[in-house]
């Protein structure tokens, strides 16, 4: 499996116009990369080989607000 990196972000405005309310934006796997969590595993069955393997999360982004009481 070959070698990958991934870019993730968040930017988050705090206490905004004077308020108690925080807002962020956040994204992951920004580039959209395909990877695998884990490596193919290979099964020997009697009617031939099997592979198989877990990808990685797509890419994901959002919005979040929250408010401290």
């Amino acid at each position: 499996i070959p070698g990958y990196g991934l870019l993730g972000g968040r930017v988050t405005l705090d206490r905004v116009a004077g308020s108690n309310f925080r807002v962020s934006a956040f994204g992951t796997n920004l580039t959209d990369e395909v990877y695998y969590l884990s490596a193919p595993a290979f099964y020997n069955l009697p009617f031939g080989g099997v592979t198989g393997g877990v990808l990685g999360n797509p890419r994901m982004y959002g919005v979040e607000v929250s408010y401290t009481f």
